[in-house]
């Protein structure tokens, strides 16, 4: 009798093991896909902010608005860290906002000669080109990390 009880006590102990080591494989996969899902939402909002931004600014004709402004440098500085490999291509499309930011303020200036004024508003308007294709940029660079099945 008391072989019969420690063959069972055994037995049933390799059987807590192999559940135990199956539950474990479990919550490791589900951590695993949940981490991958929130680093999949991070990169996201960046770029939605990001391409927000830039086509608001691209097709509004109007200054970049300072609220949406700091999202979006929040966004550029986020980006080195988690979407490294665009890191090129979103501060090209900074730098083209912030020289479309004192293009328009020196546009805003009063008495400025007409030629002037014409040479602002072409560059502006240069500018806003440039800011489309780099939104056309970003949104190929940040493909490579927005695949949702590479999430």
């Amino acid at each position: 009798m008391n072989i019969e009880i420690s063959t069972f006590a055994e037995v049933c102990l390799a059987f807590i093991a192999i559940v135990s080591a199956i539950i474990a494989w479990q919550q490791y996969t589900a951590n695993r896909e949940r981490l991958r899902l929130e680093l999949y939402d991070k990169r996201f909002k960046i770029y939605h902010v990001i391409i927000n931004f830039i086509y608001k600014t691209a097709y509004s004709g109007e200054s970049p608005k300072n609220d949406g402004y700091f999202d979006f440098i929040t966004a550029c500085n986020e980006v080195q860290f988690l979407v490294p490999n665009t890191d090129a291509q979103v501060k090209n499309a900074k730098k083209i906002i912030d020289e479309l930011k004192l293009q328009q303020r020196r546009l805003e200036r009063r008495n400025l000669p007409e030629d002037k004024r014409n040479e602002y508003i072409d560059r502006i308007c240069d500018l806003e080109k440039e800011l489309e294709n780099s939104g056309s940029d970003l949104t190929k660079a940040f493909s490579e990390y927005l695949k949702f099945n590479k999430f």
